[in-house]
């Protein structure tokens, strides 16, 4: 069970930093994303902190957590 959490944890960490920098390069489909989700680009690029950060430890996860709530707490109405 220990390796299962381990190399599901390290899958997971890989797939944030891919993220995470691609929002650091202003990557054209993170771009893309955050202007279909109403998101401000400087507010959207935030995220990319906690998950480049995410694979140090389990205190950036809910840091993690913390700015995707933030966004979408803060994300105009878009059922338009």
């Amino acid at each position: 069970m220990v390796v299962a959490a381990d190399v599901l944890s390290s899958v997971l960490a890989f797939v944030f930093f891919g993220v995470g920098s691609a929002k650091l390069t202003h990557a054209r489909q993170q771009v893309a994303t955050a202007e279909r989700l109403r998101i401000p680009w400087d507010r959207y690029r935030l995220a990319a902190v906690p998950e480049l950060l995410a694979p140090l430890g389990s205190s950036q996860a809910r840091g993690l957590v913390g700015v995707r709530c933030a966004v979408v707490i803060d994300m105009p109405d878009v059922r338009g």
